[in-house]
C-alpha cells in the first residue's frame, strides 16, 4: 500500500511539474538566415484524446520566443508551431523539454515554383480478394528542392499531381505529412492542394482494382528518382524491362515479389501482369475438408520441430511499414485510442527511418 501511494505521488509530481521551451524563429532568404519578428509561436500538447494549445507568444526582434506549460504529462507529446504567411510550421514532437531549444524555420511562398519532384514512389499490390478485387497501396515521397514553400494561387490548380491507373475505386487517403483534406482524387489522378515547404513530404493512399482485372497499367507521367513495386503474386511480371526483379519481401507473412528502377523518365507506362485468380465458393467448399486436415498435420510437424509457424517479417522495408500503417488505420475502431496513437506514431517514425536508410544505401 505504501509503495502504491509513493508511486502515485511520484507520478503526480511529474505531471504537476511545468516546463519552458525557449527557441528561435528564422527565415531562409537565399543562402542567408534571418530572424523573424512578430510571429505567433504556440506550444501544443497532444494526447490520445486530442490536442490543445498551452501557451502562445509573439517573437522578439531576435526571433526568440519563450512559451510555458504549467503542468506536464509524461504520457503526452508536445510540439511547437509558428505561423508565417498563413502557413503553419511545426517542430518535431517531444516528450521532455529538457535541453530542447528548437529553431523553427519558416519560408516565403511562391505559386510558380520551385517544382515538386517525385523522389520515390512505392506501389504495393496486395493479395487478391475472394471477390476478385485487389487493393493497391501507394506511398509517394515528394521533395521541394527550393528555398520557398510551394503554394497554389487557385484552389482548382493543385500544387502537385500524379496519374493513377484508370477505373480504380475506393480511393482513400492514409498517413500524410500534409493535410489529408488537401489530398484528393481528380479523375485518374491524385492531387495535392496543400502547401509543400522545402524538404520531403510523404503521402499514403490506397485504392481498389476492378474485379478480376489481370493487369495494372500505371502511366509514368513525370520523372521519378526511385520506384519500387511489390506484388503479392508469385507469377506476376512487370514491364518495361528496366524494372528488374529485386528479390522477395515478406509483409505480414505474405511474400511479395519486388521490382524496381531508378531515374524513371516521364512518358512510359508501368505494367504489371497478374496471374493469381480468386478461388470460387464451390472450389473453396470442395477443398475445405482436406485443407483443414493438411493444416493440422503441418501444425503438428512444426510443433514437433519447434520451428516458427510464419516466415520472418522484413520490418525494415518501407513498403512493409506502409502496409502496416494502412492496416492499422483501417482497423483503428477496434483499438483503444491511446494504443492506436502510440502504434501509429511508432510505425510512422520507423517508416521515416527506413526511407532514410534506403536512400543512404542507394
Amino acid at each position: 500500500m505504501a509503495l502504491t501511494t509513493l508511486a502515485l505521488g511520484f507520478a503526480g509530481a511529474l505531471e504537476a511539474q511545468g516546463f519552458r521551451v525557449q527557441g528561435t524563429v528564422v527565415r531562409i532568404d537565399g543562402t542567408d538566415t534571418l530572424a523573424v519578428e512578430g510571429v505567433w509561436v504556440s506550444l501544443h500538447v497532444v494526447t490520445a484524446l486530442g490536442g490543445t494549445v498551452l501557451d502562445s507568444q509573439t517573437t522578439l526582434a531576435s526571433g526568440a520566443f519563450d512559451v510555458t506549460a504549467e503542468q506536464s504529462d509524461i504520457l503526452a507529446s508536445y510540439l511547437v508551431s509558428v505561423e508565417h504567411h498563413g502557413i503553419a510550421y511545426f517542430s518535431d514532437p517531444f516528450r521532455s523539454a529538457s535541453g530542447f531549444t528548437p529553431t523553427l524555420i519558416v519560408y516565403d511562398t511562391a505559386s510558380t515554383g520551385p517544382p515538386i519532384v517525385l523522389n520515390e514512389r512505392h506501389v504495393i499490390l496486395q493479395p487478391i480478394e475472394t471477390d476478385g478485387t485487389r487493393r493497391v497501396i501507394e506511398l509517394f515521397v515528394l521533395r521541394n528542392e527550393g528555398t520557398v514553400t510551394r503554394v497554389t494561387a487557385d484552389t482548382s490548380v493543385p500544387v502537385w499531381q500524379a496519374a493513377l491507373p484508370g477505373g480504380v475505386s475506393d480511393f482513400e487517403v492514409g498517413t500524410a505529412d500534409v493535410s489529408a483534406e488537401a489530398i484528393y482524387r481528380r479523375g485518374d489522378t491524385v492531387a495535392v492542394a496543400a502547401p509543400i515547404p522545402p524538404g520531403e513530404r510523404q503521402i499514403l493512399i490506397t485504392y481498389v482494382l476492378p474485379r478480376n482485372q489481370r493487369e495494372l497499367s500505371l502511366p509514368l507521367d513525370q520523372f521519378i528518382r526511385h520506384v519500387n513495386v511489390l506484388v503479392a503474386d508469385s507469377n506476376a511480371t512487370v514491364t518495361p524491362a528496366s524494372f528488374g526483379f529485386r528479390g522477395w519481401e515478406t509483409i505480414e507473412t505474405t511474400p511479395y515479389q519486388r521490382f524496381g528502377s531508378e531515374n524513371v523518365i516521364a512518358g512510359g507506362v508501368l505494367t504489371v501482369i497478374l496471374a493469381d485468380i480468386p478461388v470460387s465458393t464451390d472450389v473453396a467448399l470442395w477443398i475445405l475438408v482436406p485443407l483443414v486436415a493438411a493444416v493440422m498435420i503441418t501444425v503438428l510437424i512444426v510443433w514437433l520441430r519447434k520451428m516458427p509457424t510464419t516466415a520472418p517479417v522484413r520490418i525494415d522495408a518501407p513498403e512493409a511499414l506502409a502496409a502496416q500503417i494502412t492496416t492499422l488505420e483501417r482497423t483503428s475502431s477496434n483499438l483503444d485510442p491511446k494504443e492506436f496513437a502510440a502504434r501509429r506514431a511508432a510505425l510512422k517514425q520507423r517508416l521515416v527511418d527506413a526511407l532514410a536508410h534506403r536512400r543512404d544505401a542507394m
